[in-house]
């Protein structure tokens, strides 16, 4: 933000001390875009991270229940790796993999 608004205020200054015909519209409008831009990444920076990777979470956990059902024991024990090392930590109880 700190930029953004150094660049704005140079802008400004700029703009009162050039004689070029274009005047501060390019540069403004590339500031423009980089607010913009800035808002959006900030909209996606405030979901939770745990709601963008839960289906692919849900999914490696599926498969790992289908794993252990049919008694593969080192593809089920893989993907527990897996998920442990993404830092997901799986529990196993006797009402299902948590």
């Amino acid at each position: 933000m700190t930029a953004i608004l150094e660049l704005k205020q140079a802008i400004v200054d700029w703009s009162a001390d050039t004689e070029e015909e274009d005047g501060p519209g390019a540069p403004r409008a590339g500031l423009r875009r980089m607010v913009l831009r800035l808002g959006e990444l900030a909209a996606v920076g405030l979901r939770d991270p745990a709601e963008v990777i839960a289906p692919f979470v849900d999914t490696l956990v599926e498969f790992r229940a289908r794993a252990r059902a049919q008694r593969s024991w080192s593809l089920a024990d893989e993907l527990r790796e897996r998920l442990t090392t993404a830092g997901i930590t799986v529990r196993d109880t006797p009402a299902g993999t948590f």
